[in-house]
């Protein structure tokens, strides 16, 4: 198939183009920067989605696997405005560019579970409240929006937190490399705030098979994606701690509170539409994190 991925030099947008290009597809990545690395056969546009999307050199695609996005670190006003442009501008622009050209094209739309409305306490299922407390959960819920109102058939993939082996993720999950990086050392790992407070963490592999079923399935529909353990930041640090086999004590500290909004994230949806199973458990991919730190 002919498949294009945007946000092809960001984290998922690389691997899940790396996969598809070993299964066979002929894959074209849409990229806002010159990537520092360029994936084998695949053939990239650099251009900036949150513009007018000018005629692509080809545009018959199957399948767009739209994977760009940008999370604000900060409360500048640039990185807000970046948000809102990219996520939602970006998203709607993109549809129209693609209903234009070719509206039997497939579209899958890359979002978050925090769109949904911040409950520590209960579970979040597909049909759970939608009013995210962050602007990166509103900027992705209004392009969910967008994509449910295109006549295009799309799925929108609500993924969890997501990281992997060789750390590129550690820009939006600083806590959970912070925990590795520090019982690596035998240092004191600080818990911050409630320690029932629950997070999931999806490994990258798991969220390229989401996508991989996705494609094979061509499911409409709002699906969440996560991992099948929703862990206590006391669950997660023990983790790490017995994985590195570290001697680090594990210390409290209620005055400050770590952004965990929600107690679990249900997939029973895509487990059961979309054959999708999350198949590396946390302690499987802490562990692969540790192996290819031991490679380099």
């Amino acid at each position: 198939m002919n498949i294009l991925v945007t946000g092809i030099s960001g984290l998922l947008g690389s691997h899940t183009a790396e996969k598809l290009v070993e299964q066979g597809h002929r894959v074209w990545g849409l990229s806002r920067t010159p990537p520092t690395s360029m994936l084998h056969n695949v053939d990239y546009f650099i251009l900036d989605i949150a513009d007018k999307i000018p005629h692509l050199l080809y545009d018959n695609f199957d399948i767009c696997i739209h994977t760009a996005a940008f999370m604000p670190l900060n409360n500048d006003l640039l990185m807000q405005e970046n948000c809102i442009k990219i996520n939602t501008l970006g998203t709607y622009n993109l549809l129209n560019y693609i209903l234009k050209k070719n509206k039997s094209c497939f579209f899958i739309n890359v979002s978050t579970v925090y769109v949904y409305t911040p409950n520590p306490d209960g579970d979040v299922t597909e049909i759970s409240a939608e009013n995210p407390e962050t602007l990166y959960g509103l900027s992705k819920l209004f392009a969910d929006n967008i994509c449910n109102n295109f006549p295009i058939n799309s799925t929108i993939l609500r993924f969890s937190c997501l990281y992997d082996d060789k750390k590129i993720a550690q820009k939006h999950q600083p806590a959970l490399y912070d925990f590795i990086h520090r019982a690596q050392r035998n240092e004191e790992i600080i818990i911050r705030g409630n320690l029932n407070r629950k997070r999931n963490y999806l490994h990258i592999n798991d969220a390229v098979q989401a996508i991989l079923c996705t494609i094979a399935q061509k499911k409409t529909g709002i699906y969440n994606i996560a991992s099948d353990e929703n862990l206590s930041l006391m669950e997660i640090a023990k983790t790490i701690v017995n994985t590195v086999g570290s001697s680090s004590n594990l210390l409290r500290d209620p005055s400050r509170e770590i952004y965990a909004p929600f107690r679990s994230i249900g997939i029973e949806k895509a487990r059961h539409e979309l054959g999708f199973s999350p198949c590396i458990s946390f302690q499987m991919g802490i562990q692969r994190v540790l192996a290819y730190e031991k490679k380099q």
